[in-house]
């Protein structure tokens, strides 16, 4: 995604399973396990069935409107459809997959979502009917292992609907099923609502199947599903539901390493040689391999095309002059895949006219969807094979408000340099590179990709200044970093390239990583060795280098969110003269003739955001670890801790933000315009300082500081929160904001009810290891006593001051000498 990662990432709920392992299927159950057949595949007596509704196969076929081959037969007969399932497709591992085709209230779903990942059922069928298993189950074992019996009697696979069978096919080896009411229903396991979204009450009446497909590997059918509501507000939806064959023998896995970010899939894997339990991890990814005639010139090194080409179209509904920037963003991967010996290996294509039988929600085809709703986000969604990680297909979700947020981002961050990032509504020679760039990125999650926030530390600060260097590398090593933009570029910097890469250096190393085929493997263990050999080759170069991304409160400076460089002070300082040269000229970028000042205002918070982005990048030095994910046999530490002099150097840079703030945020042409901005700065500097005092803060510099105590970074932070009281001088109401702002926090710091509620901030924590209870009583025996010791300092300094010559001065002083008192 290119908001946040906030926008939560889909996950498998059904078994995953390697072909180095037994399926958990029914088969295997039924042949080990026969007490238990009975809700698994019945053996089936062969012979002339008619169905319970007395119908012989001749007259069914005889009244049937509608009959289309493929996986199965589709038999349309008035208002009811019908499968017939040939048993040669009895418990073969099929996918059920569920996505919004149009509906009517974009609140909770938009058309183009498959909210939820597709489920993996297989079919079996007695004589009298046909049932729909759902594997829940995540379990499994060698199964030559004795354990493996065990395993599967905890492992059963449940059914998950039940079809009574109308009639038998005349040689007994295919049975018809009514599957109207299912379709014309709520599948819940492949649900677009979540629990929290009711969309009424469906009204059968006016729900119905209005589409059918059948094609050799896969089942579409499209239902019209009315709801009616308390509020009046009716609800409609189309659903495609699609049902997709999976090959009987799955693509080889490929195991997950924390060094490199793909997205996985897990499972537990039980075995009789080992103790405990293993979480086996496999990463989501194509399969691309060269085609069986080509296997001998691949091997030599010459490039040939992928047996199966990754194609993705693109929704008609995009305006035309994008079009070649989304299908310059989509093969721009080629490249990576170049590296690796294929040609072709990735395409992008329109959406093909007068082609009855394409459909894009199909859940064969990957598309690029326009979602012409007012929000500002994208993503990269896939489909997977649960057994072995394939990625079956994947789409890119593109929000209208895609490009406003683009332009607002290249305002904010590149307006001091670039004259063009200052208009209102961009050109497409301005727009199209940033086009290109979200379609890149998003494609890098459904080839598996996950966001690298390390990769622009690989970069020194100042290097981004240099035209030589942008023109050559971008803003960042990755096209899957949050680098945005160039906002270290300084007026008079000319010839710098503002724009993150087509394609940097880490993402065709991931490429190499998760796709290049290792024929000699036999298994996924069998390819470890390689694959830590591909990653220590790169060890040493930051360039390759892989981040977590970080949510709340970062602990990594090294892996941020929207930062650039290799110092996030002196890049930080880069972006706030940026911001403050935006500022003086806001007005005359923002407004034109007779036009109001919605945009003016619009762009001042979006600067406010930018900048604030800055001081949270400079905030996580204190108490900061960097990060190395490492296995044994690397001369490295797992965490290295910020140094006390750059935690210092933080610390001070902040404070003299937060006080030098009002100089030019409070702008006066602007609060002419749209009012005054004074409240939302007191809230702005509390928050800060809030963040700055975090217990979640102390407890890192307790957990992992030696040389940097919490008692030494409470004594600094006080004699810089004093600095001017000491000095004899009057305050002004942002300095005094501040200093009550941090004897309150030190008051509630120091209360117990007030520690209660940072649970959450430990509990998110992934850092600091232990229970909360652990870490809350640290704070109480440890922490809270420094604190307590500041109040009485402080008290003593304020006692020198009460009667001080200024009297907004005087006042404060003996308000924040009586709150102390009454602690």
């Amino acid at each position: 995604m290119i908001i946040t990662e906030q926008l939560k990432q889909k996950v498998i709920i059904t078994i995953v399973l390697l072909t180095s392992f037994i399926t958990v299927g029914q088969a295997q159950n039924d042949k080990n396990d026969k007490e238990n057949c009975k809700d698994s595949t019945e053996i089936i007596k062969k012979g002339k069935v008619e169905g319970k509704n007395g119908k012989s196969y001749e007259k069914f076929l005889e009244e049937s409107v509608k009959k289309d081959s493929g996986l199965f037969i589709i038999y349309n007969i008035e208002d009811k459809y019908y499968f017939e399932i040939n048993d040669s497709l009895l418990n073969r591992d099929m996918l059920l997959g569920s996505r919004v085709a149009d509906v009517s209230n974009t609140s909770k779903v938009v058309a183009g979502e498959m909210r939820k990942s597709p489920a993996l059922i297989s079919f079996s069928r007695d004589n009298n009917n046909v049932y729909m298993h759902l594997v829940v189950s995540n379990y499994t074992s060698d199964d030559d292992d004795p354990i493996s019996i065990s395993v599967k009697r905890n492992a059963r696979v449940p059914v998950y609907h039940t079809f009574s069978i109308e009639s038998l096919n005349n040689d007994s080896t295919a049975a018809i099923i009514d599957i109207t009411n299912f379709f014309e229903n709520e599948i819940p396991v492949v649900s677009p609502f979540n629990a929290k979204f009711k969309a009424g009450k469906l009204e059968s009446e006016s729900t119905m199947i209005i589409e059918s497909q059948s094609f050799p590997k896969n089942i579409e059918i499209k239902t019209r599903m009315n709801y009616s509501s308390n509020t009046d507000q009716p609800f409609l939806i189309v659903m495609n539901r699609s049902i997709l064959l999976l090959p009987e023998k799955p693509m080889q896995a490929r195991y997950e390493d924390d060094r490199i970010g793909y997205f996985s899939n897990s499972m537990n894997y039980f075995s009789s040689e080992i103790i405990g339990t293993e979480s086996l991890k496999f990463i989501n990814r194509f399969n691309i391999q060269p085609k069986k005639e080509d296997l001998e010139k691949y091997k030599a090194g010459e490039l040939v095309e992928p047996e199966k080409p990754i194609v993705f179209y693109i929704d008609d509904a995009f305006p035309k002059e994008w079009i070649s920037y989304i299908k310059s963003g989509v093969e721009a991967w080629q490249q990576a895949f170049e590296a690796i010996g294929f040609k072709n290996a990735i395409l992008a294509k329109e959406y093909p006219k007068n082609d009855p039988d394409f459909n894009p929600e199909d859940i064969r085809y990957s598309c690029i969807r326009y979602i012409g709703i007012p929000k500002a986000n994208s993503m990269g969604p896939r489909w997977i094979d649960p057994r072995s990680g394939e990625v079956i297909g994947g789409d890119v979700l593109w929000w209208h408000n895609v490009t406003e947020l683009l332009r607002d981002w290249r305002f904010v961050q590149c307006a001091a340099v670039e004259p063009e990032a200052r208009e209102r509504h961009l050109d497409i020679e301005v727009l199209g590179p940033m086009i290109r760039y979200v379609a890149s990125h998003e494609l890098g999650h459904t080839l598996g990709l996950k966001h690298n926030m390390r990769a622009s530390y690989a970069f020194p600060v100042d290097s981004l200044r240099s035209a030589t260097f942008t023109q050559k590398n971008g803003t960042t090593p990755s096209i899957m970093d949050y680098a945005r933009f160039n906002y270290i570029a300084q007026p008079g910097d000319t010839g710098v390239y503002m724009l993150p890469p087509n394609l940097g250096p880490y993402d065709i190393y991931a490429i190499k990583w998760g796709y290049q085929p290792i024929f000699e493997a036999k298994n996924p263990k069998d390819e470890r060795q390689t694959l830590n050999k591909w990653i220590l080759e790169k060890a040493g170069d930051p360039v390759y280098q892989y981040g977590d991304q970080q949510m709340s409160m970062p602990i990594d400076p090294a892996s941020q969110n929207e930062a650039l460089g290799d110092d996030a002070i002196k890049a930080s300082s880069y972006g706030v003269a940026n911001a403050k040269f935006i500022m003086n000229h806001l007005v005359q970028w923002t407004t034109e003739e007779n036009d109001n000042f919605d945009y003016l205002s619009h762009m001042y918070d979006a600067l406010l955001d930018q900048y604030k982005r800055y001081l949270g990048h400079v905030n996580s030095y204190i108490g900061g670890i960097y990060y190395y994910k490492l296995v044994e046999g690397e001369d490295k530490s797992y965490y290295t801790a910020v140094s006390r002099q750059k935690q210092k150097e933080a610390l001070y840079w902040l404070l003299n933000e937060l006080k030098t703030q009002p100089n030019w945020i409070l702008n006066k042409e602007i609060e002419r315009r749209i009012g005054s901005q004074k409240f939302d700065f007191f809230k702005d500097q509390s928050a800060m300082l809030d963040m700055m005092m975090s217990p979640v803060i102390l407890m890192r510099l307790a957990l992992y500081h030696h040389d940097y105590s919490v008692n030494e970074y409470l004594t600094d932070l006080n004699e810089a929160i004093w600095e001017k009281t000491k000095k004899g001088k009057a305050l002004n109401e942002f300095e005094r904001n501040l200093q009550a702002s941090y004897i309150h926090n030190l008051i509630n710091m120091s209360e117990v009810k007030e520690l209660k509620s940072g649970e959450d901030s430990f509990r998110n924590e992934e850092a600091l290891e232990g229970p909360v209870s652990a870490k809350i009583q640290y704070i109480d025996n440890i922490v809270k006593p420094l604190l307590i010791q500041k109040l009485g300092e402080n008290r003593s300094l304020l006692k020198k001051y009460l009667k001080h010559n200024d009297s907004e001065t005087r006042a404060h002083y003996n308000y924040l000498y009586k709150l102390i008192g009454e602690v």
